[in-house]
């Protein structure tokens, strides 16, 4: 029998400011921060407003990184997402998400 799975520490989630989605994530993140996750929330694309920069910073246990990068469905090739792929893989790894 394998042992239970381990509850992670911290998780990498990734998502635009613009329309459900931002509210979605913050969502998420509070509940996750209610159980003792950490959250990193990276979010290329055009910079949230300070209204939501704001929310995002009272949810505890939430870290926002604005990433210097185009939205995904925006790219017209793979190749454009090459800039979003390292900036995400240096932040996974320096942030030590689970």
């Amino acid at each position: 029998m394998s042992p239970p799975p381990k509850t992670p520490r911290c998780i990498l989630l990734v998502a635009d400011c613009v329309g459900g989605v931002w509210q979605y994530s913050l969502e998420l993140s509070a509940g996750l921060a209610a159980h003792g996750i950490e959250v990193v929330l990276a979010v290329p694309g055009p910079k949230p407003t300070s209204a939501q920069r704001t929310e995002a910073e009272a949810i505890p246990g939430l870290r926002l990184h604005l990433l210097d990068a185009r939205l995904d469905w925006q790219a017209q090739s793979e190749r454009e997402l090459a800039p979003l792929r390292a900036q995400l893989v240096a932040l996974a790894e320096g942030a030590e998400v689970d």
